[in-house]
């Protein structure tokens, strides 16, 4: 049973009502960050695609969550396959040491498809890793759901770890994630009132024919 099921408006559906299309790494990371932007009342930023500045690794998606005094910060892996998700252990060995040495998370999760679910928690639990699992998938209305699975075990983070140092890294990618959403969204309207422009003259051409 999943301890939580979120619902974004912002989720991918036919409008045909025909298969859902596949899940993509973009909609996990999207389905994700709504999850706890909006589900998650202490979580005041997040962002994709930081470097940790403590070991220059990659994680795909960061959370910073406040609980009174305390600050957490949530590494989240997103994997869309079989092969994807073994890759993360034969390529990224030493990653996942400095981890359970002590960084700065304090949680780890891998964000799945519910395909690979019995995969991801066997080798877990094989291998006595302390992170949590989140699924995204599709309902029966063809909506996509964020669900919580398995709740992360808090990791050994360095208690003298530079706070100000991560967040300002999470700022300044929040900072070029805007931008290259914004620019996104021009090119989109400039493309959508091109097509308009044609399929009017397209129009005006039948009409006079």
């Amino acid at each position: 049973m999943a301890f939580y099921t979120g619902k974004s408006a912002s989720y991918v559906k036919d409008r045909f009502n025909l298969a859902p299309l596949d899940i993509t790494a973009e909609h996990i990371k999207g389905e994700v960050l709504y999850y706890f932007r909006y589900n998650r009342s202490g979580v005041a930023m997040c962002c994709t695609e930081l470097t940790d500045p403590s070991s220059n690794c990659i994680e795909d998606i960061v959370i910073r969550e406040s609980r009174g005094e305390e600050l957490l910060y949530h590494a989240i892996e997103v994997k869309i396959s079989e092969s994807d998700f073994k890759r993360e252990f034969w390529h990224k060995k030493d990653k996942h040491k400095e981890r359970g040495d002590g960084r700065f998370y304090n949680y780890f999760y891998f964000a799945i498809t519910p395909e690979i679910l019995g995969l991801v928690t066997e080798y877990l639990d094989t291998e006595m890793l302390p992170y949590g699992i989140i699924t995204v998938g599709y309902n029966e209305d063809k909506n996509l759901e964020c669900k919580l699975v398995r709740r992360p075990e808090p990791l050994k983070a360095d208690p003298k770890r530079d706070t100000a140092l991560i967040d300002t890294a999470m700022v300044r990618r929040m900072s070029s994630e805007l931008t290259a959403a914004h620019v996104d969204i021009y090119k989109l309207r400039s493309g959508l009132a091109e097509v308009k422009r044609q399929c009017l003259a397209l129009a005006q051409s039948i009409k006079l024919s």
